[in-house]
């Protein structure tokens, strides 16, 4: 299989062999015998490219209306099935493990959301995205989202004050888990446009 095909598996062994999965069969959902290589690629690309576009509306949705619709939620955690789906490692034991990840952080952002730090939208987003990352990418989608957190919560604040706008202030916190989930996901992409 040629490089220009390879497909990052973040940290999921991806094991091929002259073109195909190791034993022919349960590797990726999306079977090398039944779809060609190219589906695969093009099924890879696709989700990911979806995701940024369903990023970007959620920067959108979330600055205008401060919300995060739940098709948006609902699709980028369908769209984390294809892309795992595509790639070259045994789907169910790699969705298996996503599902627990989201599990996991339901349970603590979960926490933040009952004590009204967090909005349902920010949260049902954070556990979809969850299904795309493991454990590594996933921490450092997290850190990425703080570092982004913090400046849009200080912008929030300030633009509440300059207009001086009554009742409490709500941060548009979609905007910096959107911006944390494209700096890590969208990383394969400027990989293979700036190779």
């Amino acid at each position: 299989i040629s490089a220009s095909h390879r497909r990052p598996a973040y940290g999921v062994a991806c094991r091929v062999r002259g073109g195909e999965s190791l034993g022919g069969h349960g590797y990726g959902f999306f079977n090398l015998r039944v779809y060609p290589r190219r589906m695969q690629t093009f099924i890879y690309w696709g989700a990911l490219a979806a995701l940024m576009i369903l990023l970007g509306w959620t920067v959108f949705s979330d600055l205008k209306a401060r919300r995060i619709p739940n098709w948006l939620n609902a699709a980028v955690a369908i769209l984390a099935f294809a892309y795992w789906g595509a790639q070259d490692v045994p789907f169910w034991k790699a969705m298996g493990v996503q599902i627990a990840l989201a599990a996991g952080v339901a349970v603590i952002f979960g926490l933040l959301w009952l004590r009204g730090w967090m909005g349902g939208g920010d949260l049902k987003l954070q556990i979809a995205l969850a299904l795309w990352l493991p454990f590594i990418p996933l921490m450092e989608m997290l850190v990425w989202v703080s570092i982004a957190g913090l400046f849009v919560t200080l912008i929030g604040w300030a633009e509440h004050r300059l207009r001086r706008r009554p009742g409490r202030v709500r941060i548009p916190y979609g905007v910096a888990i959107a911006v944390g989930a494209a700096i890590v996901l969208g990383e394969p992409i400027i990989n293979r446009f700036s190779a």
